[in-house]
């Protein structure tokens, strides 16, 4: 109804993808973030939300996005971990690690910058390296996931089973479901109409400890 009522808004364009994303109407939510972006092109969410979608489909415009929003905001880590997450998939793995040097500049206290390094540390080999780096982040947030299941890695890598089980032990403890702490995913989660959906990833928050999250 907004769109209806200013067709030339880009932050209704906007709201109106986010809306569409959290439901899982991708194709039509890209082109309507395309449309936002367009009409509002100092806007960070638009190319950064589009970015994140485009990631497994098109990388080519997914790194574009996120250079995009890089420039609108320049001292934010989140572009640049999304970016450098992507390149190291795709084996840029020098591209990957300066941008996740940065992020980690900008944001000292981001675990996904620590994780993001201790993965390029893994592709190099440099296994000793990529341990300090992933207790760095597991010490910073020990109920995230992600931080146990890479030391759990590291730890087989380097031929430590005592380690590796007790960071498996530790895993099968903790609930499956991840959280996003992206304000803007959480931004777009938060939209989503469904009662049980909505209570399952609250349960989730609050078994991580996240508590304030949850009751929102």
């Amino acid at each position: 109804a907004a769109v209806r009522a200013a067709p030339a808004s880009g932050l209704a364009w906007g709201e109106l993808a986010m809306v569409l994303r959290a439901h899982g109407f991708d194709q039509p939510a890209d082109e309507a973030f395309r449309r936002a972006e367009s009409l509002t092109p100092g806007e960070f969410r638009w190319p950064y939300l589009l970015g994140l979608s485009m990631e497994n489909v098109d990388p080519v415009e997914a790194e574009a996005c996120f250079r995009r929003a890089m420039s609108l905001e320049p001292e934010l880590a989140l572009p640049r971990l999304s970016l450098g997450e992507m390149l190291l998939g795709a084996g840029r793995g020098d591209e990957a690690e300066t941008l996740f040097r940065e992020a980690l500049e900008y944001e000292p206290q981001g675990v996904r910058a620590l994780l993001g390094l201790a993965r390029v540390c893994l592709v190099r080999g440099e296994d000793e390296d990529a341990l300090g780096f992933c207790q760095q982040a597991v010490q910073r947030q020990p109920r995230e996931r992600m931080g146990h299941e890479l030391l759990a890695q590291v730890y087989f890598r380097m031929g430590q089973q005592q380690e590796a089980r007790r960071e498996r032990d530790l895993l099968a403890q903790m609930p499956q479901q991840e959280t996003s702490d992206d304000p803007y995913v959480a931004e777009v989660i938060q939209l989503r109409q469904d009662p049980n959906w909505i209570a399952t990833r609250a349960q989730t928050m609050f078994e991580l400890g996240q508590t304030d999250r949850g009751m929102a």
